[in-house]
């Protein structure tokens, strides 16, 4: 039998290496941590020469947008890094993968850089407006049945539905008598007309003659006097010449179905809803959404259900018609902080919501004569919408004048 001296010191035999042993690991675990840091100062000293590397484009080429994405030179560094692993004994799998990662982010900082310092030259902005004058001209009459010309569309169908619901919402908010409702880029008229009745009258304003005369065409219609007779239409164009009615005269203001995306300069055109809203009064504005799968050009081994093409780097989208052919308008994506950082002092934002998630990313005619499904996704990404995600395509922003 062992004596209690043995048991003693075979005890601490055992305890000093364990001692030793805890020590070793949190020193090894000092030196990780310190190797981990050193990763991510390396990786924000990669994205600093990424900015750098937009300015000296954008210095080369003024007026112009450089070429951000370049898959041959991604192509060229993800298979170096591979290689150099491979070399290292470290998995290329793994190194190409955060080569990728890191390449992604950093087209994304000079995306933002561009879109921050979004220039087109006037013999663009020229072009695209006589591509939106045309395509407005093309699709006026048709325009409250988007399938007329998008043909099946079941993401742009459920957006027109989410928007109204939210701007009724808004409505539903003012605290004092309903005056003056503004429609900036009014269309048509059939957003202003499902809520011009609950105002003592409405101001629809577009720059496309065909859709003002369409809107003008559509509130004479029987089915529509009740209440789009209220409306009054006028093709202006905002940003040349602002909103033509007096200062605090307006109760609410709308500018949906991505109409944000549609203006050259935002800040101005803000500023004028800042001066025609009366304190108190709200706003609906609603934008292509930059952190949408969509706006980032997810690699869909399809065309998006919108029948629509957003280009971040160019700051136009691209819209299919049903004749197969595509032309080019003005489309901006803007993120929520950019959006934030163009808002006048005095308007506040009071929500923002982004949709549809799941309904822009599936091909087109993959719901037709299946409405239960339909339905089931548009419930899903409402659910998206009002939960924590930023993903969906449209960013729309809600907000009050103090």
């Amino acid at each position: 039998m062992k004596s209690t001296s043995n048991i003693q010191a075979q005890s601490s035999q055992i305890a000093v290496p364990a001692n030793e042993t805890k020590r070793e690991l949190n020193a090894l675990g000092d030196e990780l941590k310190s190797i981990d840091q050193t990763m991510l100062a390396c990786v924000a000293r990669r994205l600093e020469v990424s900015r750098k590397v937009y300015n000296v484009k954008q210095k080369a080429s003024p007026g112009k947008h450089p070429t951000i994405v370049r898959r041959d030179k991604e192509k060229e560094r993800v298979t170096a890094m591979a290689e150099l692993a491979t070399q290292l004994g470290v998995e290329p799998q793994l190194a190409a993968a955060i080569e990728y990662l890191i390449i992604a982010e950093s087209v994304k900082v000079q995306t933002e850089l561009a879109q921050s310092d979004f220039v087109i030259s006037p013999p663009e902005r020229a072009v695209l407006r006589a591509n939106l004058l045309e395509l407005t001209a093309k699709v006026a009459a048709s325009y409250s049945k988007p399938t007329d010309f998008h043909g099946d569309c079941p993401a742009t169908t459920a957006l027109r539905r989410f928007e109204t619901a939210t701007i009724t919402s808004g409505i539903g908010s003012l605290e004092f008598p309903r005056g003056l409702i503004v429609d900036i880029g009014c269309a048509n008229g059939h957003e202003l007309s499902q809520h011009v009745g609950r105002f003592s009258r409405g101001l629809g304003i577009d720059v496309s003659p065909a859709m003002v005369d369409a809107a003008i065409a559509a509130s004479q219609n029987e089915q529509a006097r009740r209440s789009a007779s209220r409306a009054t239409y006028l093709c202006v164009d905002v940003e040349e010449s602002g909103i033509p009615i007096r200062d605090a005269e307006a109760s609410f203001v709308i500018m949906n179905n991505g109409t944000g995306s549609d203006v050259f300069d935002l800040k101005p055109v803000l500023s004028e809803v800042k001066r025609v809203l009366r304190p108190g009064g709200r706003f609906f504005v609603s934008f292509y959404n930059a952190a949408s799968v969509v706006a980032k050009g997810a690699p869909l081994p399809w065309i998006s259900s919108f029948g629509s093409t957003l280009d971040p780097e160019r700051g136009t989208l691209r819209i299919r018609l049903s004749d197969g052919r595509t032309i080019e308008i003005l489309g901006r994506a803007y993120s929520r902080e950019q959006v934030e950082a163009a808002m006048p002092s005095g308007l506040q934002i009071t929500s923002t919501l982004t949709y549809p998630h799941v309904l822009s990313l599936l091909p087109p005619g993959v719901l037709s004569g299946n409405a239960k499904l339909r339905a089931a996704i548009e419930r899903i990404d409402a659910l998206l919408a009002t939960g924590s995600s930023e993903n969906g395509a449209y960013l729309m922003v809600s907000g009050v004048k103090i």
